[in-house]
């Protein structure tokens, strides 16, 4: 008797029984096919070919999208962070005003770093100097090297769907 499990090409049908071609479908779309089954007709390859190509985009497409939104949510932590802090914090557009005129020594209306670090350290963001300094480089819109009200506010406030 021959083996369920192999066939010749010319005589037997390549999957015994409907089941055994469901499996034959599940190990490929899963990539987990131990070569067990194999097709052994041209027509058989191009129809495993495209179950092969189909699970693969199957996994790839939401795998993709999900990469992504990863990806854009960890490119603005900082801000999502410090909004959170703020937030709990109770302060006001006001509040963060009042601390913001009073950090500006020079009274130009805009922090530089220095005067930055310092404004975080009031509101009790709880920064390390590296992520101050990222923070800082990603509220500088117009790459002044300087922060000014309204950036801080922008970056701050700003509500973005993802």
């Amino acid at each position: 008797p021959q083996d369920p499990k192999t066939c010749d090409p010319a005589t037997t049908p390549a999957f015994g029984s409907i089941m055994d071609g469901m499996w034959y479908v599940l190990v490929t779309m899963s990539t987990v096919g131990y070569g067990d089954l194999v097709p052994h007709t041209s027509l058989g390859r191009l129809l495993a070919s495209l179950q092969i190509v189909v699970g693969i985009g199957y996994i790839a497409m939401p795998l993709s999208i999900i990469g992504m939104i990863f990806t854009t949510v960890w490119s603005k932590r900082h801000r999502l962070i410090l909004q959170d802090k703020l937030f709990e914090s109770g302060m006001t557009e006001d509040d963060i005003r009042d601390v913001f005129t009073r950090i500006d020594l020079d009274g130009s209306g805009v922090l530089e770093l220095a005067e930055f670090a310092t404004l975080v350290n009031e509101l009790r963001l709880g920064l390390t100097e590296r992520t101050v300094k990222e923070v800082f480089s990603e509220m500088d819109a117009d790459n002044s090297k300087t922060i000014d009200f309204e950036e801080f506010v922008e970056y701050m406030m700003h509500h973005e769907e993802f």
